[in-house]
């Protein structure tokens, strides 16, 4: 039984939709025939069962992500004479999560030669080398096993796209993307990415339509989606359009490391991207003279955010001096 986890590997786009990639696919022993001899080498035996032990307890800290743990035990395993494939791909999977490219290709390579037929380490070999800065070779190896038919994941093509984005080719990278949404239409992640890319080769209207794609179920990626949908309207001067996608950003998902530049300074803070919504519509109401329409989004800004609030206050004092010396 082979179980699917996932790194994100590469973000195209800044804190959020990331191109997704493989994690690492744990692959746990397959049960004993029980049309296997009865008597084999005790001492043997009582080892392997030993072995497949610690390869277990392995596999469960590796799923809570307790890399060094499940190093240990995996070392254990293969003291006691547990020396399959899937130990050894497993390694690599933990060597991997760990951002360990060649420690992991290694092991991943050694899992090959016993066997040679395993799809999913073949694939992970690719990712390796995607990892270890060597796209073109994971395509070639991606790309060998959708042409014999022997790739059955659906993310197939979206890491053969990947891989084109870090050679450089945003045609191919495109293609493939699309390949893959037309057969997982629901991965919004590839939208957000597929609208990034088009960004990079500025075309605007596909960058817009597929941003837009990314519908309001989607947490953080719709968030995001519309915050890069607001930076193409900006571009274009189009602070009206800019203002009616941050009103959709959504409340209680937070964004790492924004930096706000303050009357008296900067602060770098994870906040609710809700509240940096807010101080942008503010903005560019502002930037259209709509002073009034400036102060209502800061008018959202809770106490309990006080980088926030405070800079909140202090905008709306300066904006009411503005409507003052209008009045006057």
């Amino acid at each position: 039984m082979k179980i699917r986890r996932w790194l994100l590997l590469a973000g195209l786009i800044c804190g959020g939709a990331a191109l997704l990639a493989p994690r690492g696919l744990l692959i746990k022993p397959k049960k004993k025939s029980v049309n296997e001899p009865a008597v084999v080498n005790m001492v043997l035996s009582i080892d392997d069962t030993i072995g497949e032990g610690y390869f277990n307890e392995g596999n469960d800290a590796l799923n809570k992500n307790n890399l060094k743990e499940a190093l240990q035990l995996f070392a254990k395993a293969s003291d006691a004479g547990y020396h399959k494939a899937e130990l050894y791909h497993n390694i690599g999977t933990t060597y991997f999560i760990g951002g360990k490219g060649e420690e992991a290709l290694k092991f991943y390579q050694k899992a090959l030669k016993m066997d040679p037929n395993s799809t999913e380490t073949i694939i992970q070999i690719a990712q390796c080398h995607m990892l270890t800065k060597h796209p073109e070779k994971t395509v070639q190896m991606l790309g060998g096993l959708k042409n014999k038919g022997l790739a059955p994941r659906g993310d197939i093509d979206c890491m053969i796209g990947l891989a084109y984005f870090r050679s450089g080719n945003n045609e191919k990278a495109i293609e493939c993307y699309k390949s893959h949404l037309g057969k997982n239409p629901t991965d919004y992640h590839i939208w957000g990415n597929l609208g990034e890319l088009y960004v990079l080769m500025n075309d605007e209207t596909a960058a817009l339509e597929a941003f837009n794609s990314v519908p309001e179920d989607a947490g953080s990626i719709y968030n995001i989606s519309l915050s890069k949908m607001e930076e193409i309207y900006v571009q274009r001067g189009k602070f009206t359009e800019a203002v009616e996608c941050l009103s959709k950003v959504k409340k209680g998902i937070s964004i790492d490391n924004f930096t706000i530049y303050l009357i008296n300074g900067e602060a770098s803070l994870k906040t609710d991207y809700y509240y940096i919504a807010q101080l942008k519509i503010s903005e560019y109401c502002e930037k259209q003279g709509k002073y009034r329409e400036a102060i209502r989004p800061l008018q959202n800004i809770p106490k309990d955010v006080p980088i926030l609030y405070e800079f909140a206050q202090q905008k709306i004092k300066q904006i009411n001096g503005i409507l003052t010396k209008s009045l006057s």
